[in-house]
């Protein structure tokens, strides 16, 4: 489960956190950075267990909270999808090969919901437009791609 950088804050106000430099925007610039680099480092160590695991895996990437980073999809397409997550996952398929790995990356918004940080204070609004049609229909993704896997994964 990974959230595009926008991990939720502790019971803290966000200028509290040590990357704040006195200005909101850097901070989430710095944040979403930071974020994305823990995401990358649990994806290495997931992807270590699994070079070595006896049995067919799969893996399903979920990028939740896609109300808020939506406007910025190309970038979290850029990393997810060619970028250095996707460098992992594909060296990952390499050493297992296709009849023993198969990852889904799937954009959902289990909620609808504005970021705030652990005060309670706003940090980014959600996507204007972005409904609950548009909710339901992330989650319905969601579960297709876990079928698929569950297929998968029982075919011989």
């Amino acid at each position: 489960m990974n959230a595009n950088g926008y991990h939720s804050l502790p019971q803290e106000s966000y200028k509290a956190h040590a990357l704040y430099r006195g200005n909101k925007d850097e901070f989430l610039t710095a944040y979403h950075a930071a974020c994305q680099a823990v995401e990358l480092a649990v994806l290495n160590r997931v992807a270590n267990a699994l070079r070595v695991a006896p049995a067919k895996v799969w893996l399903m990437s979920v990028v939740a909270k896609e109300d808020l980073w939506r406007p910025h999809r190309t970038l979290a397409t850029a990393f997810y999808a060619t970028g250095p997550y996707a460098d992992v996952v594909a060296g990952l398929a390499a050493a297992r090969g296709a009849s023993r790995f198969r990852h889904e990356l799937v954009r959902a918004s289990l909620v609808i919901n504005n970021f705030f940080d652990g005060e309670g204070a706003p940090l980014v609004r959600n996507v204007a437009g972005y409904d609950h049609r548009q909710q339901v229909e992330s989650v319905r993704r969601l579960f297709e791609a876990l079928d698929a896997l569950r297929e998968w994964e029982t075919a011989t």
